[in-house]
């Protein structure tokens, strides 16, 4: 089958400086069947009049579904006035068809967009089937991580769920760390094929406040972790992730009804900052605040954003570490409601 790219720009000018991006190429070429962290490389060269250098962004769409996790290569930085740029994108999970792809020129390093472009009409489909036996479950080539354990005792418990997708037995791995990075023993076992198993927290992991885990690399299964009140509510649910870095912007809600949290696990080798500062909508710095400090490694820190910024309507956050970090930010109704409420706010991975 044969697919035209349909372009679609918006350029903005910054004073007298124009932008473009022209030329662009994916390899593989779609329509394309791929597994799960198997790149799409896209190309294109591009012209500038930024002085401080360009990096480059693309968003892949679905207009089939949300549900799926998405990973990119990162961006460097370009500085001369044309030339050809790269950047590649993945799924981990989430059957899906990448139908357009946005494509972005960055300012560095203030990381307004100077110039962007859709292209549509694509077909990228995850997962690659053979045979019957591939499955929705993350390839990572780093660790896979679920960052947050509910506090026992607490308004929400977790409940852990294990699925297996493929056509034959299963065996997986999942490995305990405290909040101070102490890691704990790992909880081993096996689910058959097309089964979903469901574990309390204490059942994988006991009374040793465990406070996230690992899910070990080569096991060909989901964990999903449901964070159930244990009042009235809802369920939240959330994935285990292998897309990892230094920076993360998300929005916030409406704090007169709910708050915004984030838990960050220290993946790096030495003790790790935390750094959120808040910007308006035309990009300028409202506060910066250094949220948690000498954070250990593989250990975990929360914090809630009312805690030391305001008025989060038209603004967005930004999360700066010094070490590579995992990072799971929830929304929810404040404590002691009448209804317990709490779900994932995804954010943005820059790099």
């Amino acid at each position: 089958m044969y697919h035209r790219i349909i372009l679609i720009s918006l350029t903005l000018t910054i004073g007298a400086m124009a932008h473009d991006i022209t030329n662009i190429q994916f390899s593989p070429p779609s329509p394309a069947s791929l597994d799960w962290d198997e790149m799409v490389t896209i190309t294109f060269d591009y012209q500038t009049e930024a002085t401080n250098g360009i990096r480059v962004d693309a968003t892949p769409l679905s207009s089939m579904s949300s549900n799926y996790n998405s990973a990119s290569t990162g961006s460097s930085v370009y500085t001369a006035a044309q030339g050809q740029a790269e950047f590649g994108f993945t799924l981990l999970s989430g059957e899906t068809t990448i139908d357009s792809v946005i494509i972005r020129l960055l300012d560095d390093p203030t990381e307004a967009i100077l110039f962007e472009t859709t292209v549509t009409d694509l077909a990228f489909t995850w997962p690659k089937v053979a045979g019957g036996d591939e499955a929705p479950y993350p390839r990572c080539s780093e660790i896979r991580v679920v960052p947050h354990l509910t506090a026992i005792g607490g308004v929400f418990d977790t409940t852990i769920m294990v699925e297996n997708f493929s056509n034959a037995d299963q065996a997986f791995s999942l490995t305990p760390y405290g909040s101070d990075g102490a890691m704990y023993n790992s909880f081993t076992s096996h689910v058959e094929a097309g089964e979903t198993k469901f574990y309390s927290q204490q059942d994988l992991f006991g009374p040793n406040g465990a406070s996230w885990f690992t899910v070990n690399n080569e096991a060909r299964v989901l964990v999903t972790v449901a964070f159930i009140s244990t009042g009235n509510g809802s369920p939240a649910f959330s994935q285990e992730r292998c897309v990892f870095g230094k920076k993360m912007s998300l929005t916030a809600g409406d704090w007169n009804n709910v708050f915004d949290g984030i838990a960050v696990v220290n993946l790096g080798p030495s003790p790790a900052n935390i750094e959120v500062k808040q910007y308006d909508k035309h990009n300028q710095l409202i506060q910066s605040e250094t949220v948690l400090s000498n954070l250990p490694s593989m250990g975990k820190g929360l914090y809630v954003l009312d805690t030391h910024f305001s008025d989060p309507s038209e603004t967005r956050f930004v999360i700066e570490s010094d070490q590579k970090v995992a990072i799971l930010a929830l929304s929810g109704s404040h404590p002691g409601s009448t209804v317990n409420f709490l779900w994932e706010n995804h954010g943005f991975i820059h790099e």
